[in-house]
């Protein structure tokens, strides 16, 4: 059996329920896969860039708790009109 049962938070039947439709089944789920990470284009890089500058100085780089921005810069083409792929990295720190 391939159906996963849970029991919904907001009605307590008291019994498990299917999350699927009628008829259908976990197996049958033929998910797609979507990269991680979005584009950026580099007039946002250099925006990055400078506002980091004007915030921290010129030693920004130097900074341990800006070493994502760091990487993302020297990874990434700065070209005009260009666009750089940005992977998701899951040790970013959410404020």
């Amino acid at each position: 059996m391939n159906n996963v049962l849970v029991r919904e938070y907001r009605s307590d039947l008291g019994v498990a329920k299917t999350v699927c439709k009628s008829g259908k089944n976990v197996g049958m789920i033929n998910p797609t896969i979507i990269e991680r990470g979005v584009n950026v284009k580099a007039m946002k890089l250099r925006h990055i860039n400078k506002l980091l500058t004007a915030h921290y100085g010129n030693e920004w780089k130097t900074f341990d708790s800006l070493k994502f921005y760091t990487n993302l810069l020297e990874t990434t083409g700065i070209d005009e009109g260009e666009e750089a792929f940005v992977e998701a990295d899951d040790n970013i720190l959410s404020v």
